[in-house]
């Protein structure tokens, strides 16, 4: 998509055009305005100098008094507006995705070179000339419209396969605002099948599995079951500019009496693990705690610190300063199975379908059959691996590889099937604190004793990325899609666009001790340090939860 075409957005959604046109004596002239606005907007990207107004200051003044008016005369408008206005080259046409227009006898073709314009004649003056017959043709082939007009003196309304297709190369705010320039264009604006390939596209997402078309028209802080295409490209719009202006609602979660070392969270619950010997369960939707895991609740309990947590729907599993690893059921919280495979403590843990893996300050690292855990099998152990020549400091896996991080600096890719050393990256410095794979496995981020984040890439072992702000060593990072964050001792939390390594947010000055725990995703940041009072960082506040469950 041409990012000059992208760059036409001119309004963040919590500045969208109002609902409704019920109330025009008021609404008509802040409409007049904001299209005026995008049409210039155009205009300036393809070269052309805006003509002054075509409407004449008498005619708005009896416009903006006219209260009775029906639509029309606000499409009227807004017709004549963009077809007066909206003057450019050929090069639009390609941009637009076509590849030839054809009038009577007369054809423009389109040419790669931007600013070309031999013909004169602009795109949508060719649309609204006289003659008897049009044709439009898509570069796919894939549209073919004839249309029989004659010559009336009004403008000819683009064929909806046309304005949909110009649609989709807008931002969402201005389709939002194109949705009330006349009946015609809300149509073609409210097409779900519009707001779907402007999800993919646009937002680079993939689309959520358990999605399907629903009635539209409510606000996105309304409840309902299955939200439209539409509401997910505001949504996720919308969050994306909270993200990028620390636009959020801050909350503490008070209940342990020291450092928190760890955290986990999804839809419905946080856990984290501290240095109290505690893990405490807490309701994501109120930040209360619901569950309290310590010695007096379970005779498995850790008795040693808390030190690292992972959890799925099923199982929630914990390492701690004792050596040991527990099984939680992660539905009742009541401990199923406590494994002791270690000689020192337990530094990282991570599980899969099949398996669970721990890593230890002793330098090895144990993968676990998961099936073989739960069912209490002693034979539970498939791979005992050591490829570090300090202590194991993090885990983590995707599909059939694990990514260690050790105290010697580098990062270790193994098999987990096999138990075979894949790869071998003398990553940082110093020592690496933490490490994570990219969702689509093709890279892996870690971050270091000597204050810096790298990305790798995994087939070719190279350093793509470095991430220099943090003054102290980075304890801890997670990543959510294209986006990443890290802590660090320099007591800040970071926030990252991968993409384009650019530092989106720098939260300071909220916790006053080491940062050891972050984890994100969509609409929600949780950090945790030596304090401690872990902070929820809540970027979906007065979004509805079934909305941000699906672009989870």
């Amino acid at each position: 998509m041409p990012d000059s075409l992208q760059s036409v957005s001119l309004n963040l959604l919590e500045d969208s055009v109002p609902h409704s046109l019920s109330k025009k004596k008021v609404l008509f002239p802040q409409l007049r305005h904001r299209l005026n606005k995008i049409g210039k907007s155009f205009l300036g990207h393809f070269g052309v100098a805006p003509e002054e107004n075509t409407v004449a200051s008498g005619q708005e003044a009896e416009s903006d008094t006219r209260a009775d008016s029906d639509d029309r005369s606000v499409a009227s408008y807004n017709t004549n507006f963009w077809h007066n206005h909206l003057q450019s080259n050929r090069s639009i046409l390609l941009s637009l995705g076509f590849a030839e227009l054809n009038l009577g006898s007369t054809a423009v073709t389109t040419t790669t070179e931007r600013g070309d314009s031999e013909s004169g004649i602009s795109f949508l003056e060719e649309l609204t000339h006289p003659v008897n017959t049009q044709s439009v043709k898509l570069r796919s082939g894939s549209v073919s419209r004839s249309i029989q007009s004659s010559h009336t003196g009004a403008p000819l309304t683009l064929p909806r396969e046309i304005l949909s297709l110009i649609f989709s190369f807008l931002s969402p705010s201005n389709l939002v605002q194109c949705m009330y320039v006349c009946k015609e264009w809300r149509a073609v604006a409210m097409n779900e099948l519009l707001w779907k390939t402007i999800y993919m596209s646009q937002l680079g997402r993939q689309v959520p599995a358990q999605l399907t078309a629903a009635n539209s028209g409510r606000a996105l802080t309304q409840a309902w079951q299955k939200p439209t295409w539409r509401h997910l490209v505001l949504a996720k719009r919308l969050l994306g500019k909270r993200w990028e202006s620390g636009n959020c609602e801050r909350h503490t979660l008070l209940g342990h009496s020291d450092s928190v070392y760890c955290l986990q969270f999804n839809n419905n619950i946080i856990v984290t693990g501290s240095r109290d010997k505690r893990i405490i369960v807490w309701s994501a939707k109120t930040g209360n705690p619901i569950k309290l895991l310590d010695s007096r609740s379970s005779t498995l309990a850790h008795t040693g610190s808390v030190l690292c947590l992972t959890l799925d729907c099923t199982i929630m599993a914990s390492g701690s300063s004792d050596g040991s690893c527990i099984v939680w059921d992660a539905k009742r919280f009541i401990a199923l199975r406590k494994l002791q495979h270690h000689t020192s403590r337990v530094l990282g843990i991570d599980m899969s379908k099949n398996y669970i893996a721990t890593c230890s300050k002793d330098s090895s690292i144990v993968v676990c059959d998961r099936e073989a855990v739960i069912s209490g099998s002693d034979d539970y152990i498939t791979h005992r691996l050591a490829g570090h020549a300090g202590s194991t400091n993090a885990i983590h896996m995707h599909g059939d590889l694990l990514a260690s991080a050790g105290g010697d600096g580098a990062i270790c890719i193994w098999n987990i099937v096999t138990g075979k050393q894949e790869k071998r990256l003398i990553a940082h410095t110093r020592g690496v604190g933490c490490v994570m794979f990219t969702e689509d496995g093709r890279s892996v981020v870690s971050g270091g004793n000597d204050n810096v984040v790298k990305v790798w890439d995994l087939e070719s072992g190279a350093c793509t990325r470095v991430l220099r702000d943090h003054t102290a060593l980075v304890r801890t990072l997670h990543v959510h899609g294209r986006r990443l964050v890290t802590g660090s001792y320099d007591k800040s939390v970071k926030v990252w666009d991968l993409d384009k390594s650019k530092l989106l947010l720098n939260l300071t000055g909220w916790h006053g001790s080491y940062v050891t725990s972050v984890k994100m995703n969509s609409h929600r940041l949780i950090s945790a340090s030596l304090d401690d009072q872990p902070i929820i960082f809540d970027f979906g506040f007065q979004l509805s939860e079934q909305l941000l469950h699906y672009l989870d």
